[in-house]
């Protein structure tokens, strides 16, 4: 176990661990101001019946002490009753003051008893002693809160014991231990801190884990059911078609006909098997990025597609005046392009446009593929990137989507330091853009 004695701990969970802290003290100091208020108004109303002068000395001189912690108490709970009651939780800054002002409420009391107790040289620390164990141990406690508490304390102990004590002697002895006491809070203190602290970081390790497994097992599931049931429609597809080739005679047109459907189907397979083969090679590894001209490397992009785009269709680039440059992993970048490009075409008509276009912007450079299609509904729009993304359409056309294209397109362009951004409008079409950092050319 850590321990925080005259230090912090690291940021990762602090201000978490903060709320968290608040909560319980809030809590305790509920809980507590419930017990001391049954305990001390036990104590005054039994008076009535029992005669404590009889065994307890000064018992009236108690009284008060007792009536302070017991009004204190009562205050402290209806306050926060009536705040919640008026749905006003307050920040946890507000909260906390109240709940270490009640750590006061108790400390004075006990100090106030231990006062009295000096007419009882067997009993002088034993009040201030229970009081200040009950606070470090039961208050989560920052550092800076721990040295206001055994300020004030040793404040109103050294104000106090003036009254209550006159013999030198005893005095300063009551101060050397006053001053033992409030080492053994501090002490104390921070081993509840620290033991807290690291219990609140084991449970936020393990709901990381936790996440992160569920993460892991979601993926597999995915990948299990594109398998069990996408990959295994356009092998039977195959199956069927050449079972039916063996077994009754076509002719050529027919057999023509069955290629092509057999060339889909082989197509559609190595889709899935793409996608698949780009997710279980996600290993966190640094991504390995060239100098790239991205003007020269969006007109092979778009000299490539203007052979397999439809003939109804248009593919047009667009380039800014003068040379763009960016750091890139060519393959990666090439994918993501193909695969909105791709895209673009199943969801733009006949007669549509597709532009691929290069902007130079202050500091970074933005590609974008824009359509002219049917856009993508405002419903579906967050969950797009999402891994076997329940956004996932088929084209115009029929074409098939699996829900993993778009999910590898922002991780690629996360690895680029880069932002995959959306703008789309039912009927109005769709734009895709991606943003990257700018290379500055001395």
């Amino acid at each position: 176990m850590q321990f925080y004695f005259f230090r912090s701990p690291d940021k990762t969970y602090s201000v978490l661990f903060r709320k968290f802290a608040v909560k319980k003290n809030v809590a305790t100091a509920r809980m507590l101001a419930i017990a001391a208020f049954i305990f001390s108004g036990g104590i005054l109303l039994s008076g009535i019946v029992v005669d404590y002068n009889s065994f307890i000395p000064n018992y009236p001189e108690y009284l008060p002490a007792i009536t302070f912690i017991m009004l204190g108490s009562v205050i402290y709970y209806l306050s926060f009753y009536i705040l919640k009651r008026m749905h006003f939780r307050g920040k946890a800054p507000f909260r906390q003051f109240f709940s270490v002002g009640y750590a006061m409420v108790l400390l004075t009391g006990c100090m106030w008893l231990t006062f009295l107790a000096q007419y009882n040289p067997k009993n002088t620390m034993t009040f201030l002693l229970l009081g200040t164990f009950t606070v470090s141990v039961l208050w989560v406690l920052e550092r800076w809160e721990t040295f206001i508490i055994m300020a004030l304390t040793i404040a109103v102990f050294a104000y106090g014991m003036h009254y209550f004590q006159t013999h030198t002697n005893e005095l300063y002895q009551n101060y050397v231990v006053a001053v033992i006491i409030m080492g053994m809070f501090y002490f104390i203190s921070r081993v509840t801190y620290s033991h807290s602290y690291n219990y609140f970081q084991q449970l936020k390790l393990i709901e990381l884990k936790n996440r992160e497994i569920s993460i892991v097992n979601n993926t597999q599931r995915g990948i299990l059911n594109v398998v069990g049931h996408d990959l295994r429609s356009p092998i039977n597809n195959i199956t069927a078609i050449i079972n039916l080739l063996q077994d009754h005679p076509a002719s050529e047109e027919e057999r023509n006909e069955y290629y092509k459907l057999i060339l889909n189907s082989t197509r559609d397979a190595d889709h899935i098997i793409h996608d698949l083969v780009g997710i279980a090679n996600e290993n966190g590894k640094e991504l390995q990025k060239t100098e790239v001209c991205l003007n020269d490397f969006l007109k092979t992009i778009h000299a490539e597609w203007e052979y397999r785009i439809p003939n109804e269709q248009k593919l047009v680039f667009n380039e800014p005046f003068g040379l763009v440059h960016a750091y890139i992993h060519l393959n990666k970048m090439r994918r993501v392009l193909n695969n909105l490009i791709d895209n673009a075409i199943k969801f733009t008509p006949a007669g549509g446009t597709i532009t691929l276009e290069l902007q130079k912007l202050e500091e970074k450079v933005r590609i974008s593929v824009n359509d002219t299609g049917i856009g993508i509904p405002h419903d579906l729009q967050p969950f797009l990137f999402d891994r076997f993304s329940r956004a996932s359409r088929a084209g115009l056309n029929g074409e098939k989507s699996y829900g993993l294209g778009l999910s590898i397109c922002l991780q690629i362009i996360q690895e680029h330091d880069g932002e995959l951004l959306i703008e789309s409008r039912e009927q109005k079409g769709s734009s895709f853009h991606i943003d990257i950092p700018h290379l500055h050319l001395t």
